[in-house]
């Protein structure tokens, strides 16, 4: 008899601990999901963005059209980098990764320009180089939804040794989605019937 009641006085602490030990693992998961909801409830509403040079940018969101906005400049930024800069290194690289953002068909002949221009043959034989900077969404369409008709500008700095040349670039075409490609396309957007001009400037007086 006196087993028998140690044993039910057993079993009673047993569920007494299990009780315990459950109230503390609900008591800890609540309390982590408050505090990670309070650490987090300022970037509700909020976009982050991180530019090609690795700077972070954290705007509010109040529309749609700016959430658009925002992850349109920074696809423009980097297609226009690859579309339009090269150098001997980067070449190919930068040709393949631009195939990624844009369309072929409006890639391409950009492409084959450069090319009959000698800009290719500069790069690869004479170590020219080709950077883009300054890049501008000037225009975007978003309130009809896709696809978003833009306008862009950037300035195209051309290196060789110690000249400096400086062209200013107007482009335009269309923007929408399509599924992300990791890491090469994070956003999922896409360029497509796009076209460009350029035309000489004097950069460094404007700065």
């Amino acid at each position: 008899m006196k087993g028998y009641n140690q044993s039910v006085k057993g079993k009673k602490e047993n569920r007494l601990a299990m009780r315990l030990i459950t109230i503390s693992c609900t008591t800890i998961t609540v309390a982590a999901l408050f505090f990670y909801f309070i650490n987090n409830l300022n970037l509700i509403g909020k976009v982050q963005v991180i530019d090609t040079s690795g700077r972070t940018y954290e705007k509010e969101i109040k529309d749609y059209g700016e959430v658009v906005t925002t992850a349109a400049r920074f696809h423009l930024d980097r297609t226009m980098q690859y579309v339009n800069g090269f150098s001997r290194e980067t070449l190919k690289e930068n040709q393949a990764k631009a195939l990624f953002l844009i369309d072929p068909s409006s890639a391409l002949p950009i492409f084959e320009a450069y090319k009959k221009d000698q800009a290719y043959s500069d790069a690869l034989q004479r170590g020219h180089i080709y950077r883009v900077i300054d890049t501008e969404l000037k225009t975007i369409e978003t309130s009809n939804g896709e696809p978003y008709r833009f306008t862009v500008s950037s300035i195209l700095e051309i290196k060789d040794g110690a000249r400096v040349e400086y062209f200013n670039i107007e482009g335009n075409g269309l923007l929408t989605h399509r599924k992300p490609s990791y890491p090469n396309n994070e956003n999922g957007l896409w360029v497509s019937d796009y076209t460009q001009t350029s035309k000489r400037v004097d950069y460094e007086q404007r700065k």
